[in-house]
């Protein structure tokens, strides 16, 4: 079977209103709490306040088009994996 990820986004805030370090009490609840669900550590946790609206966008938009049009995602997919950094 496929392997998936949960994933969450939240916000939006200011992210001058926020300490250093404000994105690890929420990703060690998470962790947490994933562990309690699943009775399993999980593989990989990312989080932080880094993602703008511009981001923020393409990611529900992507998230819409597999929903959605699954075969436009695929095509979408492939783009992504392939594109140089």
């Amino acid at each position: 079977m496929a392997k998936e990820y949960w994933f969450c986004m939240i916000g939006s805030i200011e992210r001058d209103k926020l300490p250093q370090g404000s994105d690890f009490p929420l990703r060690m609840v998470i962790r947490e709490e994933y562990q309690k669900v699943t009775g399993k550590e999980d593989d990989i946790c990312s989080s932080g306040w880094g993602l703008d609206q511009d981001a923020y966008d393409a990611v529900l938009k992507l998230l819409i088009i597999k929903t959605l049009r699954p075969n436009k995602y695929k095509s979408l997919r492939k783009k992504i994996i392939d594109y140089e950094i």
